[in-house]
């Protein structure tokens, strides 16, 4: 079907389903940008002709006559206008004259031009209440007699409770919904093997608005339904497992089936985004993890309906989270969580789970075993017993089985085994700091105590990691410092036993966390900092890569979720050197993903613990200093980075070393001149500082000579030395080409140096030509939602002649603020800049009714920064005066212009 030609007509009684009539009518718009004409009785006035005669034309000028019918006929036409309406086909007036609601009009003008029509019957929630509520009034009679006739014409028809059912039945019915249905569960169903949770299955279902029918007879319905619900329970019990076989048993109702690991607050963001390939959305090749996940977001709000399981919300911070985003999504599709966590706000649902009943917990050992156990004949007595030890918890009876299994044990053989460990695992259990029934601690001690060495030493190792997939990649890295072991047939032991998960469809696995908990339980405090320590040199081992390379991402970002726990544990436990070193690679790694404030908390930590474990002035605080100075400086904190950066230099003061003085005296003279041009004479001397040790311990032609040299005749430039400036420009172009090749980033930032140089000395036509240049470059490189491309879309335009500016100078100026509104959030100061230069377009092309909006809003964001630091930003002086000067271009005296100003800034100098 080609829906861009399409031209649809929702048919229904106001009264009753306005409100399903504008969902519809919205959720169709915004799904692939207005593919639809969408047309309603109401945009039929009346005039000339009669209103009958109106929708004759709409439903004769539409393709598809969507038909909604409920108990209400509606209104309907006088018998003058039905007769002019048989006039005008020349047809003879029918005896008896049809008797129909302009509704049920609709309808029948649909079968007359032989429109593709779709019925939807709402479903009430009990036809003795409707009988008891309704009166046998004509109208009701006549729309029962229309229900009758739909049915007996054959025309195509569903049954629909709520809006969220219509416009998912709607959606399938015209070919809008995934060619394939989107399901990415991790498992597939249990069948027979799923025990005692089909009423707790149906129970999901009723909340989530469902209805039960008995043969063709309703039993059940609900006109009202949740968008959300919770599932919790005691961890083990199988919250995870019964929200998957939920969702295979409903799968029908649904338009996309996705599943999401939700942990932590990062890992929740994290695979959230990772839908994008999923969804299979054309932002999944983005390197930046919030592109993507507004990506996702924006699919869900306007795919109606899915199910989203979010599994594993244990945390209020997480659970914040979650129901921040769930606003965000509004009420497309319906979402269920599974946690521990009891208590939620008013809109979500909370649905509580409790361990099995003895007899399903029993069935289940039984069923899981019967091929390969040993069969004996007081079976049924040791699978009771077994699973009332087991605390009748749903993964612990999993374990067992798979141990059953494996060993092809009898019940009672397995029952004695496990009561022969149980003394033992008393000397280290303790139920209050595990939060887990001691059963399920003994099931899997007893697992354990069949593992190869090899495989015991890596459950150990993934105990302290996340419960995040780890890449097999991981397991062929060599680390000196820790015991070699075979890990990939280590990984296929633990694989037996179900203590692992090996993942279908990429090279990797996981961990759950309760045998995590349990694995680090079991080991004394002795042992376990040993086993963490090789954990954080295996992690370390894999994180060597740079992250300012962004082809080194697909390997370091599987691997961050490990590395931050790892710190975290490595706090926790004391290895104040490790976590401080972790938190360091950590923050970097951050800052270039663009997470800069989460980035500025780690680093922060990291200094924290290096500075109480070596002093406040030791030499190996610098790297750490000069990561959070970059942090403050990317978040607009220039002050903040300025005085840190101070820091690092008088303890490399302290302690001579030339490369890394090189480096924070380099930082900090850009930072400076950022702050305020008037310190150009302070920033000059630091850069020439910088520049003088960088020529000689790297030589004349290194890159690291071309970094100073730019930003030299970046300060020369703002000192109006521009020959001074152009020269070494050159010079440092020339260099970069000779290191790096004509097409790299490096020599895009030359270029974009020259450019403004050039357009200072009158030359604009080489200005433009350079500075296109670097942005094709920067493209070409970094993609094209990159803040860098944002950067070169906004110094473009400040290249381009007049005659460019308002066609393509207003395109590239609104492409900036896209950018970096997806990169930094609307309100950040780097929005304003690109806001700034949109504004620019306007100011030059004379229309300053249109700068005006823009450079208010600009001011604001900056005006909102000072407020919140306590800072002036740097741009808002200039801001300041631009929206002082548009105002005058509007015509506004002194009085109302400082009226206006005055409001926003509310008393700021």
């Amino acid at each position: 079907m080609n829906t861009l030609q399409k031209v649809i007509f929702i048919s229904c009684v106001s009264n009753e389903f306005a409100q399903h009539r504008l969902r519809l009518a919205n959720q169709l718009g915004t799904l692939i940008g207005e593919p639809f004409t969408i047309v309603v009785q109401e945009d039929f006035q009346q005039g000339d002709t009669s209103l009958l005669e109106r929708l004759d034309n709409g439903v004769r000028n539409s393709d598809i006559v969507i038909h909604l019918v409920g108990t209400s006929a509606g209104a309907g036409p006088s018998t003058q206008h039905v007769e002019r309406l048989y006039s005008n086909w020349q047809e003879p007036l029918p005896s008896p004259l049809p008797t129909r609601s302009y509704t049920q009009w609709e309808y029948w003008l649909a079968r007359r031009y032989s429109k593709s029509i779709f019925v939807y019957f709402q479903v009430l929630p009990s036809t003795q209440s409707i009988e008891q509520e309704l009166e046998k009034s004509q109208d009701y009679i006549s729309q029962q007699e229309h229900r009758t006739a739909i049915r007996e014409n054959g025309e195509h028809r569903k049954n629909f409770i709520n809006t969220f059912q219509l416009v998912k039945e709607v959606f399938y019915d015209l070919g809008l919904g995934p060619s394939a249905k989107i399901n990415n569960l991790p498992y597939g169903s249990l069948g027979n093997l799923f025990k005692g949770r089909d009423s707790f299955l149906q129970e999901i279902n009723k909340t989530f608005g469902g209805i039960t029918f008995q043969g063709h007879q309703r039993i059940a319905a609900i006109t009202t339904q949740a968008k959300t619900a919770t599932m919790h329970g005691l961890g083990g019990i199988g919250k995870t497992r019964a929200a998957i076989e939920y969702a295979h048993m409903f799968e029908n109702e649904y338009t996309a089936i996705l599943f999401v690991v939700a942990d932590s607050v990062a890992t929740l963001f994290a695979n959230i985004a990772a839908l994008c390939n999923t969804l299979k959305l054309q932002e999944q090749t983005e390197n930046d993890q919030e592109v993507r996940l507004r990506a996702v977001l924006q699919w869900l709000q306007q795919h109606p309906g899915w199910l989203l399981i979010l599994d594993n919300v244990d945390t209020d911070e997480t659970a914040l989270a979650v129901e921040k985003m769930l606003g965000q999504i509004h009420s497309a599709g319906q979402v269920l969580i599974t946690s521990r966590l009891r208590n939620w706000s008013g809109a979500i649902v909370p649905l509580e789970m409790n361990v099995l009943d003895v007899s399903d917990a029993t069935d289940f050992l039984l069923e899981r075993t019967d091929i390969h156990r040993r069969k004996s004949a007081d079976d049924q007595i040791c699978a009771e017993a077994i699973a009332c030890d087991l605390g009748q918890l749903a993964l612990a009876l999993e374990q067992a089985g798979a141990y059953i299994a494996t060993n092809r044990l009898t019940l009672k053989r397995y029952r004695e085994k496990w009561l022969a460990n149980h003394e033992s695992v008393i000397t280290w259990y303790d139920e209050r700091l595990m939060q887990y029934p001691r059963s399920i601690a003994t099931t899997w001690l007893t697992s354990f105590n069949l593992l190869s060495e090899s495989a015991r030493i890596l459950l150990n190792r993934l105990a302290w990691l996340a419960p995040e997939p780890v890449p097999e990649t991981l397991l062929e890295l060599s680390v000196p410092e820790i015991r070699s072991i075979d890990a990939l047939e280590a990984l296929t032991d633990l694989d037996r036993y179900s203590l692992v998960t090996r993942l279908k469809d990429t090279p990797s696995f996981s961990i759950h966390r309760l045998v995590q908990d349990v694995t680090r339980c079991q080991l004394n405090h002795e042992h376990s900092l040993v086993v963490l320590s090789e954990s954080l040199k295996w992690i370390k081992e894999g994180f060597v890569k740079d992250p300012q390379d962004v082809r080194n991402w697909p390997i370091l970002e599987p691997l961050a979720p490990h590395l931050s726990i790892l710190a975290q544990q490595a706090d926790n436990t004391g290895l104040v050197e490790h976590a401080s070193e972790l938190y360091n690679t950590l923050g970097n790694y951050l800052l270039e993903k663009v997470q800069f404030t989460e980035a500025k908390r780690v680093l922060l930590r990291a200094l924290t613990l290096s500075e109480e474990r070596l002093g406040h002035h030791h030499s190996d605080l610098t790297a750490i200093l000069n990561n959070l100075a970059r942090a403050s400086e990317e978040l607009g904190e220039l002050d903040e980075a300025e005085s840190i950066l101070y820091r690092a230099i008088s303890i490399i003061d302290d302690h001579p070393n030339e490369r890394d003085e090189s480096i924070y005296v380099h930082n900090l003279s850009r930072v400076i001149f950022d702050i305020n041009h008037s310190r150009a004479e302070e920033a000059e001397a630091l850069s020439r500082r910088s520049l003088a040790i960088r020529e000689r311990i790297d030589g004349e032609n290194a890159s690291t000579v071309a970094t100073c040299l730019s930003q030299l005749a970046t300060i020369l430039r703002g000192s109006d030395r521009l020959l001074q400036a152009i020269s070494i420009m050159l010079r440092a172009l020339n260099i970069d080409r000779e290191n790096f090749g004509k097409c790299h980033p490096r020599v895009a930032l030359r270029l974009n140096s020259l450019a403004y140089a050039s357009k200072d000395t009158g030359h604009w036509r080489r200005a433009e030509l350079f500075m296109r240049r670097a942005f094709a470059i920067n493209e070409d490189h970094y993609g094209p939602d990159d803040p860098r491309v944002a950067l070169s879309l906004s110094n473009l335009v400040h290249m381009l002649p007049l005659a460019k500016l308002s066609t393509e100078g207003e395109m590239l100026a609104s492409r900036a603020i896209t950018i970096f509104e997806q990169v930094y959030g609307p309100n950040h100061p780097k929005v304003s800049l690109a806001l700034d230069v949109l504004g620019y377009v306007f100011r030059r092309t004379n229309h300053f009714d249109k700068a005006e909006p823009l450079v208010h809003r600009a001011l604001a964001i900056l005006i909102d920064y000072q407020k919140q630091t306590g800072y002036e930003h740097p741009n808002y002086l200039g801001e300041y005066r631009t929206y002082r000067g548009i105002l005058k271009k509007l015509g506004k005296n002194e009085a109302e212009i400082e009226e206006i100003i005055q409001k926003m800034t509310g008393g700021l100098s």
